[in-house]
């Protein structure tokens, strides 16, 4: 078993600092099929080994549920993850319609910062791409302008071509 070698790993780890499976209170594991196993699984060996372990799945989940809980009681980090929601959301889109435009590529060209697709990703690995939001923050708001100012000229445009 695979588990089996993650638990004696483990151990040893705990064994390392001078602890025991029964001197840990809680381990956090990232929802991996070899973790959940309730039957076969890392999960499983340990609370065979210490039955006051306990297991947080996604610790980052509970993060957002916290950051979800301090926006609802403050309205400007509400307001915040709301706005970095929309960005990520219009980026992403922006990003999807650069993949439809073929364009010039290549080592280390527009590399240095780069965004994650919400659902390709847990919360946790966000922090990156808020980063990287915080460092080009003056050239999205400068190319929201710019996409607001041209779907303004090309109505304008469209309502002049239909009279």
């Amino acid at each position: 078993y695979y588990c089996l070698s993650l638990r004696e790993a483990t151990i040893d780890v705990l064994a390392h600092h001078s602890l025991t499976l029964s001197n840990v209170c809680g381990q956090c594991y990232d929802g991996a099929r070899n973790m959940q196993g309730e039957l076969g699984g890392l999960k499983m060996f340990i609370r065979q080994e210490s039955r006051s372990a306990h297991f947080v799945h996604y610790f980052t989940h509970q993060l957002q549920l916290i950051l979800v809980m301090v926006s609802k009681k403050c309205v400007q980090v509400g307001e915040l993850v709301l706005s970095i929601s929309n960005i990520l959301n219009v980026l992403e889109y922006l990003q999807e319609a650069l993949d439809m435009v073929e364009l010039e590529t290549g080592r280390g060209l527009n590399q240095e910062l780069g965004l994650i697709k919400t659902g390709d990703t847990h919360w946790g690995s966000h922090y990156k791409s808020f980063g990287n939001i915080i460092s080009i923050f003056d050239s999205i708001v400068d190319v929201l302008d710019a996409l607001v100012v041209n779907a303004r000229r090309w109505k304008l445009e469209q309502a002049h071509r239909h009279f």
